[in-house]
């Protein structure tokens, strides 16, 4: 322990001082460029007061005019710069013996020539400016500061220079330069870095020094401490000389008891841990990573039969059922990963050879090298589900509709029978009652009915019509039952519907036929002794009328021969629905009979003021009479025709539905009142004024001697008759 204090320490102690040397490193290059910068700008100001004082020794008017005598003068350049240089060179002279050590030079603008220059004069030295270099003190009118690697003093060496210009009458006549040695500063730069650096080598060495002495005095310090924990010490008087550690002694104090207390209460919460494991209903289990069982509790004992000696590692694979082999050893290699395995379900042979199932969590702790498993017996579940599954399945796939009742009447359950029998999905019929899908007439009758069944028993064969979500009535025989609750209260109800539309069309069907056939009987009575008597009445009835002395009643002869005319168009219809004679059929198209009497039907809706519109699409032949058809289509249409108010539209239409040809007559009236839409094709029955009520029975005659089928949609917006022909028969008959 006294090892890692002292490494600790000595490892703060290195970083320390690190940091401390790269402080001083950066603050001493700080103040050493800070000082060479100093020692550089009184360079710059020495030089630069050089020049302003070499500019005022010069003459201005006097320069300016030297200047321009020497332009004048015929002679080269180089002459023309000796010439002022005569006259500026003494003067030059002296700024030099002032100021030792320093270069200078005056140059005139004029002529584009060094004029004077020193220490070291040289004729060759009046050369021509470069003025590049110069030319920005011109613009700007004020002193510039420069480096040369190479100038015409001192051999040639670097140096600083100031060049300040000279003007004269608001321009530059030329300027003055004075330079000096760049070397000549490299003592004073030395020195100031020597300097620099010894102070801060001194700062340096005291701050480590301290810092030095404060670790060995909190070193030592620390050493007593952990001797005094160590030994259970606790005398605060031993931290007289390093206070500064009493609240840390007084926080591990603290801490210790804590963590004391804290130690008790995990023991007893590891105590409550362990009842509640061993109270538990779950199966317990603690694994290894190695596969070996470290720890049950009592509830696998009880519903498995094993103890922990039972479970070993090569023999727990065993208990497994064979079909869940591959998943529980996919989901095992999750688990050994690290990853937790929540409600896996598998089959585990119980100590007596059952299988039960059993739904498992499992949660790793690599940390600790276990594996932490519960498991709960769910196979009662398991068989009430499948019964429920299976119950469900039977309901679902059952013939009739079947429609759970939650207490309130409301939809709560819908198969699929009352889906196809309805048309609503079972999305769209939750939580709507079921009267509401009734008719109007039966919609309040229905909901009584239903709550009489939470009162009495069970309503058996109810029967009511319901309306499709197509619109169209079906017929239906409902029986509601009671659903209860383990504890005798109402949990809902169960309502059966099957569908009755074929029954009671055939009752439907069975009545027609009778009246038919009483028709029928009534018509072979009174053909001969109605229709022999009026034919002699209408004879007689036209030889009379061609008498000269009854001309002037010849409206009324022509009245009663038409009013006989009429009746005996109704008796032919009448013997029409007697008729159960096979009469010849040929093979024809639907299509071809409605264009023979399309002209005249056309004609009778322009009559009316009304419209008929044709949507004769491509059919299969049929063995159809086409006398027999036309009259079908003629009373079928005239009659859609005459439900219309003017301006009304009438549509044929025909189409194949597989074997199937179906003739389509719509209008658009009133509709037909749902009271008499069971009764259609009773002979007499009609809501026209002047209507004999016969020609629909005439119409569902026709049908069925061609094995034809009449099916009715109507509503408030129209009426739709289709008249289904069935090619099967024409392919029978054919045979035939």
């Amino acid at each position: 322990m006294a090892s890692i204090r002292q490494g600790v320490a000595q490892q703060t102690y290195v970083v320390i001082t690190i940091l401390m040397t790269i402080a001083t490193i950066i603050v001493g290059t700080y103040y050493i460029v800070r000082e060479q910068d100093r020692i550089v700008h009184e360079q710059e100001f020495r030089l630069f007061q050089a020049a302003v004082e070499l500019a005022l020794q010069i003459p201005k008017s006097q320069f300016d005019n030297k200047i321009k005598e020497a332009e004048a003068l015929p002679v080269a350049p180089e002459k023309r710069a000796t010439v002022i240089n005569d006259w500026l060179q003494p003067i030059l002279q002296v700024q030099i013996e002032r100021h030792p050590g320093f270069g200078m030079g005056i140059y005139a603008r004029g002529i584009d020539r060094i004029v004077a220059i020193g220490p070291d004069f040289d004729d060759g030295k009046l050369q021509q400016g470069d003025e590049t270099y110069f030319s920005s003190a011109y613009v700007s009118g004020k002193a510039q500061f420069s480096k040369f690697k190479r100038t015409l003093f001192f051999n040639g060496k670097p140096v600083n220079k100031v060049i300040y210009p000279i003007s004269y009458q608001g321009h530059y006549i030329g300027h003055v330069w004075v330079c000096s040695k760049t070397e000549d500063l490299n003592p004073a730069m030395l020195a100031a870095i020597v300097k620099v650096i010894g102070v801060a080598l001194l700062l340096w060495s005291i701050i480590l020094l301290t810092l030095r002495m404060a670790f060995r005095k909190l070193q030592t310090g620390l050493r007593n401490l952990a001797n005094q924990i160590r030994n259970q010490d606790f005398d605060r008087q031993s931290f007289a000389s390093f206070p500064e550690l009493l609240p840390v002694f007084d926080t591990i104090v603290h801490l210790r008891g804590k963590l004391n207390d804290e130690c008790l209460q995990g023991m007893k919460a590891h105590e409550e841990l362990a009842l509640f494991v061993d109270l538990s209903v779950d199966m317990i289990f603690v694994r290894g990573f190695d596969g070996s069982f470290k720890r049950i509790n009592p509830a696998v004992t009880k519903q498995l039969g094993y103890c922990l000696a039972d479970l070993t590692a090569p023999g727990i694979i065993e208990k497994i059922h064979p079909r869940d082999m591959e998943g529980v050893l996919e989901a095992w290699s999750r688990v050994l990963a690290g990853e937790p395995c929540l409600q896996y379900e598998n089959r585990c042979q119980a100590k007596n050879g059952e299988y039960r199932w059993l739904a498992w969590n499992a949660m790793p702790s690599k940390e600790h090298g276990l594996i932490y498993l519960v498991a709960r017996d769910i196979t009662e579940q398991k068989t009430i589900n499948q019964k429920l599954l299976t119950m469900a399945s039977i309901v679902e796939y059952f013939c009739d509709g079947i429609v759970g009742l939650a207490p309130d009447g409301t939809i709560q359950s819908w198969n699929r029978e009352a889906e196809n029998l309805l048309g609503y999905s079972a999305a769209e019929a939750m939580g709507k009652r079921l009267s509401m899908f009734c008719v109007t007439d039966c919609g309040q009758k229905t909901k009584e009915v239903i709550g009489t069944v939470k009162v009495e028993e069970k309503v058996q064969n109810y029967q009511c019509i319901l309306q499709r979500k197509n619109g169209l009535a079906v017929d239906v025989s409902i029986t509601v039952s009671h659903i209860w609750e383990n504890n005798g209260d109402l949990a809902g109800l169960s309502a059966t519907i099957r569908d009755i539309t074929q029954q009671k069309k055939m009752e439907r069907d069975i009545v027609q036929m009778d009246r038919l056939q009483t028709i029928g009987q009534m018509a072979a009575g009174i053909s001969h002794e109605v229709r022999n008597p009026m034919t002699t009445v209408r004879g007689f009835l036209q030889m009379i009328g061609r008498r000269p002395q009854y001309a002037k009643d010849k409206e009324y002869f022509d009245l009663m021969i038409e009013e006989l005319d009429r009746a005996n168009t109704i008796i032919k219809e009448f013997l029409s629905i007697s008729d159960t004679k096979v009469h010849k059929l040929e093979a024809c198209k639907l299509n071809q009979v409605i264009e023979a009497i399309l002209p005249l039907l056309q004609a009778d809706a322009l009559e009316q003021g009304k419209n008929l519109e044709v949507d004769l699409r491509e059919t299969g032949e049929l063995l159809l009479n086409p006398k027999e058809i036309r009259q079908l289509i003629l009373n079928l249409v005239r009659n859609g025709l005459e439900a219309m108010a003017a301006g009304g539209l009438a549509t044929i239409r025909t189409y194949s539905r597989g074997r199937v040809v179906v003739l389509e007559i719509t209008d658009q009236g009133t509709g037909i009142p749902p009271e008499i839409l069971d009764r259609l094709g009773t002979p007499f029955l009609t809501t026209k004024e002047n209507g004999t009520g016969l020609g629909l029975g005439v119409c569902y005659g026709i049908a069925e001697r061609h094995h034809a089928k009449i099916d009715v949609a109507t509503g408030p917006g129209g009426t739709t008759f289709y008249v289904s022909f069935d090619s099967q028969y024409r392919d029978e008959d054919m045979k035939q």
